[in-house]
């Protein structure tokens, strides 16, 4: 898949596939199946977006840190009595908890279906280190892996001890769900992205580039190419 329009993030999930696009006030929903879509405006731009249930989360102003829940069954934008610093969010969909940063690298551990924030914590790290995402298993945050206590687990954000056959650095697992995993790896100079079967301890496809996110959706891995705006579809049959 490409777009018109450069994508900022996605997320995959109940035959749904949300793009937000960091550019335009909009974003849109399509159909995995016939891969039709609607476009949904806002009114910022949408950073980011994640599915939950029959709703989009998304973060609309990167300055004033708004974040919004859009319901597709009957329309309504509702802004989350949260907010998170330059867009930095990242969400745990299984357990519906949404962790934002503000100040100087403070989470806070929002629980959507009982509305309140349930845990805060700070991170320590490098200044200039401030993403933080969830990969399915883990939670990244400043380049280390830390639980949802802040907890730090890895000084680093690579999640697994990879067997590779050849000599390379993994620099970040992006996703992981126990039994696939998937990372980037910097091999002579170049930036590549590799599918993990954890259960054989083997790659099993090899991707060109540097790869920001991942999600699963059934037998199929969708992997976000940051360098050349695709998502690319990986059937695992």
């Amino acid at each position: 898949m490409d777009f018109e329009f450069r994508p900022t993030w996605f997320d995959v999930a109940g035959n749904k596939l949300v793009i937000g696009f960091g550019t335009k006030n909009q974003f849109r929903v399509y159909d995995v199946g016939t891969w039709e879509y609607e476009t949904f405006a806002t009114e910022s731009p949408a950073h980011l977006t994640f599915l939950y249930g029959d709703k989009i989360i998304y973060a609309a102003d990167a300055f004033k840190g708004d974040i919004y829940e859009y319901d597709l069954r009957d329309g309504i934008h509702a802004k989350l009595p949260i907010t998170c610093q330059h867009s930095k969010m990242a969400f745990d969909r299984e357990n519906g908890l949404l962790f934002t940063v503000s100040g100087d690298f403070d989470v806070h551990v929002y629980d959507l279906a009982n509305e309140k924030v349930i845990a805060e914590f700070g991170v320590e790290g490098e200044r200039q280190h401030k993403d933080i995402f969830f990969d399915g298993n883990f939670l990244h945050a400043r380049k280390k892996i830390i639980d949802i206590q802040g907890t730090e687990l890895s000084e680093n954000e690579v999640a697994r001890a990879y067997e590779h056959p050849q000599a390379a650095t993994p620099a970040r697992t992006i996703f992981d769900n126990g039994e696939i995993s998937v990372y980037t790896a910097y091999i002579d100079n170049e930036y590549l992205t590799y599918v993990y079967d954890l259960n054989a301890d083997a790659n099993i496809y090899e991707i060109r580039g540097k790869a920001s996110n991942a999600c699963l959706l059934g037998n199929a891995l969708f992997i976000f190419d940051d360098g050349s705006d695709l998502v690319r579809k990986i059937p695992l049959e």
